[in-house]
């Protein structure tokens, strides 16, 4: 285990940085800067299989895209109330998290091919409340996936309004 992952580049200046990871098929590339990160995921497999990307946000979670949420089956230990949100769109989803006495934090998903699902599981270690997460999953042999987490004030210049792949 292990012996395939590795880091194949970073920088890192005053106020910016950037890595790209390696392990088996799949690459993420994490990109730092004042306000913002970018996590773009890339995965290739010989065979089709599943893969999840789970966001554990510290906070009450509102996905701000028209859409509507669903129930699905879910089986996993541990884990209850899972639903599948269903956009009105293609375009990037917009998720704002928010915790009393903190800043908001928005992120912007955008994972064609893929579902998001949100399922309630054990929060924080050493908490006692269940914590609801997202789950980003797709079945198949490629993926290309993109989060913006944006901690800019809402409105501002700095702050994110859109995410594309090119």
């Amino acid at each position: 285990g292990g012996r395939d992952a590795w880091c194949q580049v970073f920088e890192a200046t005053d106020d910016a940085g950037w890595c790209r990871a390696r392990a088996g098929g799949l690459t993420r590339t994490l990109v730092a800067g004042p306000g913002h990160l970018l996590d773009l995921v890339e995965f290739e497999a010989e065979a089709e299989c599943w893969m999840d990307l789970p966001w554990h946000f510290n906070g009450a979670i509102v996905i701000e895209s028209p859409g509507r949420w669903e129930s699905v089956e879910w089986s996993e230990p541990f884990t209850a109330g899972a639903e599948r949100f269903v956009p009105e769109s293609p375009d990037a989803i917009a998720i704002r998290v928010g915790r009393p006495g903190v800043a908001a934090l928005s992120a912007r998903l955008l994972a064609p091919g893929a579902e998001l699902l949100r399922i309630i599981a054990p929060g924080l270690p050493g908490g006692r409340e269940q914590q609801p997460f997202l789950l980003l999953r797709s079945f198949g042999q490629t993926a290309r996936w993109a989060t913006v987490i944006d901690i800019a004030p809402a409105g501002s210049q700095r702050s994110v309004t859109a995410l594309a792949l090119g």
